[in-house]
This record gives C-alpha cells, structure tokens and sequence, in this order.
C-alpha cells in the first residue's frame, strides 16, 4: 500500500474527488475538512512516513483553511489515483510553500499560531487558486571589461668591464756627485765660507690618478599603444512563452470545478 496526500483550498472540491475515489472502489481514505491540532496531523502523517518538511506543509495547509485527502491505495493504482488529485485541483505544495515563505512562513508553525478565520480561510483560497504564469525573456547585454595579455618586464643591471691603458709617469731622483778640486780662495772669502749652511732637495715622481664620469649613451622609453579592433560575438537569447490549450471535458465524467 501507499499513502497518497492531497491538498486542495477548497472542501468541496475535495469532497468530490474523494467521492469520485469511493465509487471507482478507493474506500481507504480520509478527508479532513477542518483545522487539525498541529501535533495531533503529525502524528497522523508520521505514522504514514511523510517526510516532516512535506508534514509541516500539510498542517500549514490545515491551518489556512485547506482540505487534506488522505488515500491509502495499491501499488499499482497510485499513480492513477495520484494523477486523478492533481486533475480535480490539487495544490502544488511546493509553489505554495514558496508564496507562504515569501510572505515570512519560517517552515514550520509557531507556539501559539491560531487557525485562520473563516475571512482568512476564504483570503487565502482566493490566493491559491489564482496562478500566474510569467512570459520571461533573456536580454544580452554585450560589453567589454579590461583583461591581462601579456606585457614586457624592464629592469635594469649593471655590468663591468676591465679598462687598460698605459700612462707615463715622471719619478725624479737626486744624485750627489763630489769632485776633487784645488782652486785657493781669498782670506775674506774663507771667513765667509767656514760657516754652517743646509740645503733641502726633494726628488718629485707621479703615480696615475683615474677618474670616473658617468655618461647618459642611451636611453629606453616605454609607453602604450592602444589599438581598438572589431569583433563580433554570437550569443543565444531565451525566451519562455505561455501557450494556452483549451481542454474538453470528459463527457464520461463531470468537469471538475474551475481553479
């Protein structure tokens, strides 16, 4: 056996798919048309395994006023009956959830959350059976943004180089020579000459001297060249449109109320 939940906003809708279900032979199954007690319809959906997210959204839909139908059918007459809800009127849980979430449903009800009123029940009914479908269309917005492709890395270093030349330097040296030599002189020059004296000669050489100069010889700049250059991009655009296909009715069955 399986366990099929249906959740539909209004009761009488309910009422006749699930009398549709008893007459094709489903007798297993349970409509609940009031606000269940939060803790009591968990249990009840526990005890048939439903995930406790799907089980809170049940107890929301309890809480809004909503119809629950509960069906315990065959393996292999779930899916029929599963297809079945949905054609007379079935929520989509999931879009609801999300329309409740957006308004500041947190997932799960509060300590302290009453059912709604009977004002509120019929709100909230008018709200779930209106759908809207969005026509959404892709626009393409082409552009440019600056990307790296590369560049040049400039540095500077510096090299040596041996340097030779010969120069020519001057050394002087002195050099003391004596003579013998025998010449007389006068008694007024031999007073003059018997006196102390000193002489100071000094011998002078050079030694090479080197001087640096630095020199500008070449000189490197570095600019940018922008060029602007034409290229054409091929993009895909979606587009998702709404068709809308009448449905007859099924003469063997009565047409289910509009949604």
């Amino acid at each position: 056996m399986k366990t099929i939940i249906a959740a539909f906003p209004d009761a009488q809708i309910a009422h006749e798919a699930a009398q549709e279900l008893r007459e094709s032979g489903n007798r297993e199954l349970q409509v609940l048309d009031r606000p269940v007690e939060h803790a009591s319809l968990l249990r009840v959906l526990s005890s048939r395994n439903v995930p406790a997210e799907h089980a809170e959204r049940y107890t929301e839909v309890s809480r809004r006023g909503g119809t629950l139908v509960i069906v315990d059918a065959p393996d292999d007459q779930a899916t029929r009956i599963a297809a079945m809800l949905d054609e007379r009127g079935a929520l989509d849980l999931d879009a609801a959830a999300q329309r409740w979430e957006t308004a500041g449903w947190s997932g799960q009800q509060q300590a302290g959350t009453t059912p709604y009123t009977p004002e509120e029940a019929a709100a909230e009914r008018t709200a779930l059976q209106h759908e809207s479908l969005d026509v959404i269309q892709e626009e393409v917005r082409i552009g440019t943004r600056p990307v790296e492709r590369g560049g040049m890395r400039i540095r500077t270093y510096v090299t040596e180089r041996p340097i030779q030349e010969t120069v020519s330097l001057t050394e002087e040296r002195i050099e003391v020579m004596r003579q013998p030599v025998s010449e007389p002189i006068s008694p007024a020059a031999a007073d003059a000459a018997f006196t102390e004296q000193e002489f100071v000669v000094t011998a002078r050489s050079e030694e090479a001297v080197v001087q640096k100069q630095a020199r500008v010889v070449e000189r490197v700049d570095v600019e940018k060249v922008a060029e602007t250059r034409e290229e054409t991009i091929e993009e895909t655009e979606r587009r998702r449109d709404v068709e809308v296909e009448k449905i007859e009715p099924d003469r063997d069955r009565p047409t289910p109320p509009r949604r």
